[in-house]
């Protein structure tokens, strides 16, 4: 993110000296990204970005006096429903991949709320179908999580686990459970399999498959949708049976710092649900 925020700004006031670039200079880059018509959610990524940089720029002594970014305000962010798969569809999501082991990601983005490389950085070792645990590294919090195998994942690991050893032989303990392939993940490049190379944009195998369901994925956030669609689902199923810690059972899932991120996986909507039952 800051390497994004960051080229960004380099594009618009050109390659200076620090201490030489001004308030004026980085209207430039709010201007370029007004023009791009940028989510809020990205224009205050890029702020708080730039924040950081000029702070650690004014301590180290490479910049002095005011930031040129200090006035900017964050703006609200826009109220908009976040895309995700009604649980009716899971089913056609899966079918919708065009290979076994596109599929196995899909289930994996479904069954385990697992961020992207989370899922990709999974290896052969970490799944242990005897205590139905998969161990997965959560980098964000530098720990190792183990995430339950339900059914349905069970079923689609020992469905892919035979394709996957049918291709490459014997599988590895150091082998990822979902490799790249030669060729990326074009339709015409889906094999042969690459089991010690880790697979790098997922989200090239999520989206075509929601388009083939109908749901627009335009802003390409792939395994992420996989991921507040099972938050949500889970919260609706833990809802309806009564549960009423689901939204602090969903942050450690989801390995957030507080529930306000939590929140907005879940969707506003469903807040306004409970209050509106009740009444009725």
């Amino acid at each position: 993110a800051d390497r994004v925020a960051l080229n960004r700004m380099t594009e618009v006031v050109g390659d200076r000296e620090v201490a030489s670039i001004t308030p004026k200079l980085i209207d430039g880059v709010y201007e370029e990204m007004a023009n791009r018509q940028l989510r809020a959610s990205t224009v205050n990524l890029a702020t708080a970005c730039m924040r950081s940089f000029f702070k650690w720029a004014t301590d180290r002594g490479h910049y002095s006096g005011p930031s040129p970014v200090s006035g900017r305000r964050y703006r609200p962010r826009e109220a908009r429903e976040l895309t995700r798969v009604p649980i009716d569809k899971f089913p056609a999501l899966l079918d919708a991949a065009r290979t076994p082991r596109d599929r196995m990601l899909l289930a994996l983005g479904l069954y385990t709320m697992a961020r992207s490389k989370e899922i990709t950085g999974i290896r052969i070792r970490d799944v242990d179908l005897s205590s139905s645990y998969i161990q997965i590294y959560v980098s964000k919090s530098n720990l190792f999580d183990q995430r339950p195998i339900s059914l349905e994942l069970r079923n689609e690991l020992t469905q892919w686990l035979k394709v996957y050893a049918d291709e490459v032989g014997p599988l590895e303990p150091d082998y990822f459970l979902v490799p790249a392939v030669r060729g990326g993940n074009r339709p015409s490049g889906d094999w042969p399999l690459l089991p010690r190379k880790q697979m790098v944009v997922p989200e090239d195998v999520v989206h075509p498959a929601l388009l083939v369901l109908g749901i627009d994925d335009s802003y390409h956030s792939g395994l992420h949708v996989l991921r507040r669609t099972s938050a949500r689902s889970t919260f609706a199923e833990l809802a309806h049976s009564g549960y009423d810690g689901a939204p602090r059972l969903l942050e450690d899932w989801l390995n957030h710092d507080d529930t306000t991120t939590t929140e907005v996986y879940l969707g506003p909507e469903l807040d306004k649900a409970k209050p509106d039952t009740l009444a009725k």
